[in-house]
């Protein structure tokens, strides 16, 4: 008996290539968010600690240009925390948009994997019943060679 092939294996390795292709850039977006939220951690803590090193400096006698360092300090770190915030926003966005890409791309690896499977059942199907009329046949000669 023949072996069995699927005709469009090409398109369905495509296809898994494609859908393992969004994965990896899925994780990729998962990564880059986690480290934007965990510098947005750390511009918080980082602005705790100018307050509370500002509150030292204000209860020790110090110079007046130093005190102008800690306004000018949070207001960078906010600036930076703004800028994380939006760029969190965008990749929430891509990551949006990445999911629905995998979603449509899993949806048509499954199209053609149950292709797949159902030639294959057909193909399944077809080789058992070529068996089963050549053991028909055999049987058959066999019947006529007892009978002369």
């Amino acid at each position: 008996m023949k072996k069995f092939k699927f005709k469009l294996q090409a398109v369905l390795k495509l296809r898994e290539a494609k859908e393992k292709k969004l994965k990896t850039e899925l994780g990729e977006i998962v990564q880059e968010i986690q480290s934007v939220k965990e510098r947005m951690q750390e511009i918080d803590n980082d602005v705790e600690i100018l307050y509370t090193a500002h509150d030292e400096c204000l209860s020790t006698p110090s110079q007046g240009h130093m005190l102008k360092f800690y306004p000018e300090a949070v207001q960078g770190l906010k600036a930076d925390k703004e800028s994380n915030r939006n760029l969190l926003a965008a990749l929430e966005r891509r990551y949006d948009r990445k999911v629905q890409e995998l979603k449509i791309a899993m949806g048509e690896t499954k199209v053609m994997v149950k292709m797949k499977e159902k030639e294959l059942t057909l193909h399944k199907k077809g080789v058992l019943k070529k068996e089963q009329e050549t053991l028909e046949e055999i049987l058959m000669m066999r019947i006529k060679e007892k009978a002369s």
